[in-house]
């Protein structure tokens, strides 16, 4: 054989070594595609899951805060009340004292 077709044979040889290879990246790549997508869709689906859960703890909030805004207009109304009656009382132990 001539030194030329050796060459040949050599570089036939590398580039099947290449293409061989990049075969095998190619099939690397699609695996490690296939499992990001795979982590992908479990990601979207546990933040669609936390979504809802806060979206349903803001709406218990909301409620414990109005509920809890009510409670303190209902108090200060009965503060209010007794400090009104507090004072009538006040001013009719007044009264008797006077008489």
């Amino acid at each position: 054989m001539t030194k030329n077709v050796v060459e040949c044979d050599d570089e036939r040889v590398r580039l099947a070594n290449l293409i061989a290879n990049l075969k095998l990246d190619v099939d690397e790549n699609k695996k490690i595609q296939k499992q990001l997508e795979k982590a992908n869709v479990s990601l979207t689906q546990e933040l669609t899951e936390y979504k809802s859960f806060l979206a349903e703890t803001s709406r218990t909030l909301g409620e414990s805060n109005s509920i809890r805004d009510s409670c303190l207009v209902a108090l200060q109304t009965k503060q209010t009340e007794f400090e009104k009656y507090k004072a009538c009382n006040d001013r009719n132990v007044n009264y008797d004292k006077l008489k």
